[in-house]
């Protein structure tokens, strides 16, 4: 963290259910806002999403609509006067694809007021492999809700493969998309972009 200095990290498979945020790690100088994973889906044990803010930004949780049992939160935030909506969303391997993009693509139609919008998370949809039915529903999504996908790299590392399921789409300008995969730290690497907006006088740079 110290090395990186984000602004917003979004965060999946939190596995931190209700009531139970002071067991979450505590990152200096950042709070946390999260959404746990359903008590009816699957007893609430594991998922749940969230994100770890820098104190010094303001934010504004959004309502959604709410299609159980898909995993997603939003928030809202202003750069020089314009609105950014920023979206954590975790489908598990076991959920049906279409239900997910189908939750995915009320919310991004409910936000289409704001200037910009950027959904991330572990969608286990691997884009590396262009002609599975997942992929393909998934690039229709994008071209529905008018996002581009930014991760080229493979984002899951395991003894015997390489997927690219950690996704960032956007329709803002980005500077720049990076993965940084420590081994340390498990399997999935970090994803690293910083959105082309001019930096606030008074608020840090921008960052996801």
């Amino acid at each position: 963290m110290s090395e990186i200095d984000v602004d917003i990290i979004a965060i999946n498979e939190t596995w931190i259910r209700e009531g139970e945020e002071g067991l979450a790690p505590v990152v200096p100088g950042y709070r946390l806002l999260h959404k746990p994973r359903p008590a009816n889906v699957r007893g609430g044990r594991g998922g749940g999403v969230g994100f770890y803010i820098k104190k010094t930004i303001k934010i504004k949780i959004l309502d959604h609509p709410n299609l159980q049992p898909v995993e997603q939160m939003w928030l809202t935030t202003k750069i020089n006067g314009k609105r950014i909506t920023i979206g954590s969303a975790y489908r598990p391997p076991w959920q049906d694809v279409n239900l997910f993009l189908e939750a995915l693509t009320q919310s991004v139609t409910n936000f289409s007021d704001c200037d910009n919008i950027v959904l991330l998370g572990d969608f286990n949809i691997n884009l590396l492999n262009p002609y599975d039915n997942k992929s393909k529903l998934f690039n229709d999504f994008i071209q529905c809700v008018n996002l581009a996908q930014l991760v080229t790299d493979p984002t899951h590392y395991t003894d015997h493969s390489k997927t690219l399921i950690d996704l960032f789409c956007t329709d803002a300008k980005v500077r720049e998309v990076s993965v940084k995969h420590i081994p340390e730290l498990g399997n999935h690497a970090m994803i690293i972009a910083s959105l082309n907006m001019k930096k606030d006088k008074i608020k840090p740079s921008w960052a996801i």
